[in-house]
């Protein structure tokens, strides 16, 4: 899908712009289903090229976008990272807590038919629930996190 911008004289007026905003600026103007990027150029529309986002941990940063620019004659969009602030950063770190444990206990839960009274639960099988009970207790928790392997 092809993200547009509205360009006047060289100064991104509205971005993003569709089809949808062309019409409703234009009442009174028919436009075909299928325009071209000549036919959107007539009404100082053009396409607009996102740049892939960059890597970042989530917890510290935020990735916000830029304004389009023209580079090389393409109007390209690009990224800014901006730094959290402590209140930010406690929030991530909390919600990030609250997402693996979750995904703890789903893992659990998986393997919990093995602490049934009626099947013996091997010894790898204690190992790896309790790595995932420990989970919480590594020392880059919440930041890396070392998930152990479930055994056959």
């Amino acid at each position: 899908m092809t993200i547009y911008a509205k360009i006047k004289e060289g100064t991104v007026i509205q971005y993003p712009y569709d089809f949808y905003q062309l019409r409703q600026d234009n009442p009174n103007t028919s436009f075909p289903l299928d325009m071209s990027v000549e036919q959107y150029a007539e009404w100082d529309i053009y396409p607009v090229t996102v740049e892939e986002k960059p890597s970042f941990d989530a917890i510290y940063k935020e990735l916000s976008t830029s304004t389009p620019t023209l580079i090389d004659g393409v109007w390209t969009q690009g990224w800014t990272l901006l730094d959290r602030n402590s209140i930010q950063i406690e929030e991530s770190i909390e919600l990030e807590k609250t997402k693996i444990r979750k995904l703890r206990t789903s893992l659990l839960m998986e393997t919990d038919f093995y602490g049934f009274s009626d099947i013996t639960m091997s010894s790898e099988m204690a190992t790896y629930r309790q790595a995932l009970r420990d989970v919480p207790s590594q020392e880059e928790f919440p930041t890396t996190i070392v998930w152990p392997t479930k055994p056959e």
